[in-house]
């Protein structure tokens, strides 16, 4: 997987190609998506580094696709975007798997900030993951020494 393909889920087109924007000048891909069903679709599409997500979109629930996220691509970090009138849906996303949430509204420093985080965190969480598999499969082969047992 590329580092670098994020999808924008926001159904406010200015508020998206300010997103894109930032996102793009720090050297990411970006798709853009102003539907949750589009997301979706896009997401069984493409596989993407990150997802900035909006948690008020027209057709469904945010948090809604941030379950589906987790059920189906849990290693791929979500960044939820909201209002400040929704400091509880945003804590409600955090307990649903948000890798963080982003008050609007913010610089983009703060968007390119959590972006190569939740990325990062990601590649991290990985290879960690690798990492234990490959730990777990070399000391299965390891021969197994009866003499301790005799101790």
């Amino acid at each position: 997987m590329a580092n670098n393909q994020i999808l924008i889920i926001e159904d406010t087109q200015s508020m998206a190609a300010l997103y894109a924007k930032y996102l793009t000048t720090r050297g990411y891909e970006v798709d853009i998506a102003d539907t949750g069903r589009k997301g979706l679709n896009m997401m069984a599409e493409h596989m993407y580094s990150a997802i900035v997500l909006d948690l008020n979109l027209p057709d469904m629930s945010g948090i809604d696709i941030l379950q589906y996220t987790q059920m189906t691509i849990p290693s791929v970090p979500v960044i939820v975007v909201t209002a400040y009138g929704s400091l509880g849906a945003a804590v409600d996303a955090m307990k649903h798997g948000a890798f963080d949430f982003i008050m609007k509204p913010f610089a983009s420093a703060r968007l390119n900030a959590t972006v190569k985080l939740a990325i990062d965190h990601s590649i991290l969480k990985r290879e960690l993951q690798e990492l234990k598999e490959t730990m777990f499969d070399s000391l299965k082969k390891l021969p197994h020494d009866n003499a301790c047992a005799h101790n």
